[in-house]
């Protein structure tokens, strides 16, 4: 006889067979693997689950034992393994996948320089002082935007290149730590190719160019609100000991 006709045979297990094939118990493990990944709900789902009744009834019937145990060898009865291991460790197939390690990665990097871009900034006092705030961070990447006040124009009444130097310098320091490894300026340099303006508000780009060992290369973009370029500034960094936010 072959295994069907033993689970048709078997007390309950035409039900058993009609349950699994019409699978509503499954759909509802996987809805509640995807919706609460504990065991707790894996229980409640399987006890809730048309059918759930008529397999523990069987199941406590000698003579429905054996059906279901060719039951859970039957094509289908691995999806509803499939869907309890999920469940268990819902990410456990995923994390597998080499595009699910580097999507892992990249949102681990992306959290770091989030976190040392605010521990430096709340430790900067001159880049607050001058009105700086953090536009955008990323590994490798920093955009930090100052409003030209009164106070920072000089005799033609255009924004003292100082004053842009500094917005460039602090947008190239917070690229060159957002891998939170503690980084420095080992030189740099600045074209000043128009004015700033009174009122301007000025944006200064910096995006990681080279980075091999402890030295790394960023280059910084300064424009204004029309997207004007002021200024073009090239910086060169040095890693030095310890991290901007330490881990444990």
């Amino acid at each position: 006889m072959t295994k069907l006709g033993i689970l048709a045979a078997a007390p309950g297990g035409a039900a058993i067979r009609d349950a699994a094939a019409a699978a509503p118990g499954a759909s509802v493990i996987r809805d509640a693997a995807g919706a609460a990944p504990g065991a707790a709900a894996i229980r409640d789902a399987a006890a809730a689950a048309p059918g759930a009744s008529v397999i523990r009834d069987a199941a406590g019937a000698a003579p429905g034992a054996a059906a279901i145990r060719d039951a859970a060898a039957a094509p289908g009865a691995s999806v509803i393994r499939d869907a309890a291991a999920a469940a268990r460790e819902p990410n456990a197939a995923v994390a597998q996948t080499p595009a699910a390690a580097a999507g892992r990665h990249a949102t681990e990097a992306q959290a770091m320089a989030e976190a040392a871009a605010a521990a430096m900034y709340a430790r900067d006092t001159a880049s607050q002082g001058l009105g700086m705030t953090i536009a955008a961070i990323a590994p490798g990447f920093a955009r930090l935007t100052m409003t030209v006040r009164d106070d920072m124009l000089n005799g033609h009444g255009s924004c003292h290149g100082g004053f842009i130097f500094a917005l460039a310098d602090s947008a190239f320091a917070f690229a060159c730590n957002s891998h939170n490894l503690v980084t420095v300026g080992a030189g740099c340099s600045i074209d000043y190719l128009a004015p700033g303006r009174l009122h301007d508000v000025l944006s200064a780009t910096a995006v990681e160019q080279a980075l091999a060992g402890k030295s790394g290369v960023y280059d910084v973009k300064i424009s204004n609100q029309d997207g004007r370029t002021i200024a073009l500034f090239r910086g060169k960094s040095h890693r030095v000991s310890g991290e901007v936010v330490p881990q444990i």
